[in-house]
């Protein structure tokens, strides 16, 4: 029930997660679908905005985001 204040990078990748659960997401999708551009470094970027939003989102709802290495990333469903 508080509120967490996300930028808006922040926010597109949790729409996503939340809009599609128990399904793992390419990282570059993510990226695709976040930014809509090219960038040298993209996914060090992707990675510290995944990053930051587990630690406002603490430590229950967090851990939700989980890594699979060198495919993406997996939102864990309640």
């Amino acid at each position: 029930g508080l509120h967490v204040p996300l930028n808006a990078k922040e926010t597109a990748l949790l729409d996503i997660f939340l809009r599609r659960p128990n399904v793992l997401h390419a990282s570059e999708s993510l990226w695709a679908a976040a930014w809509r551009e090219d960038a040298d470094g993209w996914y060090h970027t992707l990675d510290s905005r995944i990053s930051a939003l587990r630690s406002k989102l603490g430590s229950v709802w967090g851990r939700r985001l989980v890594c699979q290495k060198g495919q993406g990333y997996n939102s864990i469903g309640p």
